[in-house]
């Protein structure tokens, strides 16, 4: 069974489409922002 990673962009509309907080959605960019700068 593979599955596709989706995009971005893909992504991030489908967390607006379920998520209207407007502390929730910085709370996730952050988390993406820390994520994004981790490094193994």
């Amino acid at each position: 069974m593979t599955t596709k990673t989706p995009t971005r962009e893909t992504a991030f509309k489908l967390f607006k489409t379920y998520n209207k907080s407007e502390s929730l959605l910085k709370h996730a960019l952050s988390v993406e922002a820390v994520n994004s700068n981790d490094v193994h």
